[in-house]
């Protein structure tokens, strides 16, 4: 008679189990990850604008109200908003949607940084506290 080789079914629930709590750990990490990535990315589009919001103001005067007066268009996961006295970048893609990012100037000229929506307790940036 040939002995039978291969996985018990015991052995092979045991594997699932396993992969199962892996995932279970790595999927929300993972997801912060992409999080984090789309706000960094938010970050560096508005913060490329800040010369020019500059140079505007230094031109005209005054603080510009809308993207178009400083170049602004979109980046590749959302839009850029001005106001006055600020730049947004809104997530409106990707893994950190429904987030954004809002640089707020002072009268003085020095730039705050503010992170909004879901992200903004859980994610840490550099250049954004």
């Amino acid at each position: 008679m040939k002995k039978q080789q291969g996985f018990t079914l015991i052995e092979l629930m045991i594997v699932v189990a396993v992969i199962g709590v892996l995932s279970a750990i790595a999927i929300p990490q993972y997801q912060k990850y992409v999080q984090k990535g789309a706000l960094a990315s938010a970050l560096a589009s508005a913060t490329a604008l800040k010369t020019n919001y500059e140079d505007y103001v230094a031109v005209s005067g005054a603080a510009p109200t809308q993207a178009s007066d400083i170049g602004a268009v979109s980046f590749s996961l959302g839009t850029i908003g001005v106001t006055s006295g600020a730049i947004t970048a809104n997530i409106t893609k990707g893994g950190g949607k429904d987030n954004s990012i809002v640089l707020t100037r002072s009268s003085g000229g020095s730039w705050s940084c503010a992170i909004s929506g879901a992200a903004a307790s859980d994610v840490k940036l550099n250049g954004c506290p």
